[in-house]
């Protein structure tokens, strides 16, 4: 078993299958990555040593117990190409007093529209000017109608 302090100290895609006893800190629940693969972030403590713990897959869906010291068991990686070191986790064992999310409740990320998306929001918009003797407006509401449509505001 290892401690925080060798983890940390450990080269990076260094693996270990046992790191504790450590503290619970901090848990969000899971999210949909750019990737599409649903992860969740754990901050871990232990003796003045803290690290991001990052559970990726079924191990996102691992309520962890805060504020306990447990041993955690499973397959983790080292990963420092983030500029500060973390551990990777795809597979764990939940420690005792750990919960479980539903699968349904993970958050999606709401990705960013397609610039052809706000393109079409300008054009739609551009066209009920027309057809309402305005065409003067146009510019005006293309513009605004892409950005709106940018930021997340549905066009009917």
């Amino acid at each position: 078993m290892a401690t925080l302090h060798n983890v940390s100290t450990a080269k990076d895609g260094e693996s270990f299958f046992a790191i504790g006893p450590v503290t619970i800190e901090n848990q969000t629940p899971p999210q949909k990555a750019n990737n599409g693969k649903d992860y969740s972030t754990v901050f871990i403590k232990s003796a003045g040593n803290e690290m991001k713990l990052m559970l990726w897959e079924a191990a996102s869906l691992c309520k962890m117990p805060l504020g306990v010291e447990v041993t955690l068991r499973g397959k983790f990686k080292k990963e420092g190409w983030t500029g500060s070191p973390s551990l990777r986790c795809e597979e764990i064992t939940p420690p005792e007093g750990a919960g479980v999310y539903d699968p349904k409740d993970v958050k999606d990320k709401g990705g960013k529209p397609k610039m052809k998306d706000c393109i079409d929001a300008g054009i739609r918009a551009v066209d009920y000017v027309v057809r309402k003797e305005r065409p003067e407006l146009s510019a005006a509401v293309f513009t605004f109608a892409a950005n709106a449509f940018l930021q997340g505001v549905k066009i009917e």
